[in-house]
């Protein structure tokens, strides 16, 4: 009998712990005092920034990873590597107050891959591939400031911004809800752009452009491309001439 309590007991607290109780959150407010600290890392080709934090990435030859924010906070701040891809964010149920900035030094031979969600910014000055993929959700910011790669993927949705220079054979953009894709300085030889939503992109494409456009989408363009578009809408498009 005494048995047979134990386990009505213990499967009743199974049962609690299974029935998505809020489970409290851990408020951290900053030191105040900066730390640097090094973090080692290997064969990373994607990398993914969740919630806050600045991203500086760098192409070199040897890779590293700094984090700088308040001396409280580093604990909590998570750098963890599956196969190629980084991952970087706050570790869960964990709230940060910051004093400063956190902010992410990070140097990669080779980069394929760009994510990021939550209120996170990314900038890369220099970055030369075969093929590169962004993703931002959320309110995230995007700046590359010299891109040379076959092909760009991007995908953009909820309030993200992107701004990119450079040159690229083929562009892919998609844009939903109120993204906006500021790309008027990366030549492209072809491009396509996809936008539902009130999103707007202004872009350069020397041959083929490729519109879908509903909601009320816009589409800048330099060059003179020839064009194919689907509109539905209220979604507009405006050529800016020669480049």
């Amino acid at each position: 009998m005494k048995k047979a309590r134990i386990t009505a007991c213990l499967l009743l607290l199974l049962l609690l712990s299974s029935c998505g109780l809020p489970v409290r959150m851990i408020e951290v407010r900053g030191s105040g005092q900066a730390k640097m600290e090094s973090r080692y890392i290997t064969g990373i080709q994607s990398v993914d920034l969740n919630g806050i934090g600045k991203l500086v990435i760098t192409q070199g030859n040897r890779e590293s990873l700094e984090i700088t924010a308040d001396e409280n906070f580093l604990e909590y701040i998570q750098s963890d590597v599956s196969g190629k891809n980084l991952y970087l964010g706050v570790r869960e149920n964990v709230n940060l107050q910051p004093t400063r900035d956190i902010v992410y030094h990070l140097t990669v031979k080779q980069l394929n891959a760009v994510e990021t969600s939550g209120l996170g910014s990314i900038e890369i000055k220099s970055l030369e591939t075969d093929d590169l993929h962004i993703n931002i959700s959320g309110a995230g910011n995007i700046n590359i400031a010299d891109l040379a790669a076959d092909k760009l993927d991007m995908e953009i949705s909820g309030l993200g911004n992107v701004n990119i220079a450079g040159k690229v054979t083929e562009q892919n953009i998609g844009i939903s809800g109120a993204g906006n894709y500021q790309a008027d300085d990366l030549y492209s030889r072809s491009a396509k752009v996809k936008i539902s939503g009130t999103g707007s992109a202004k872009i350069w494409a020397a041959d083929t452009l490729t519109l879908d456009l509903s909601g009320m989408g816009n589409v800048d363009y330099y060059g003179d491309p020839t064009i194919n578009m689907d509109i539905s809408g209220m979604g507009k498009v405006n050529s800016l001439g020669s480049k």
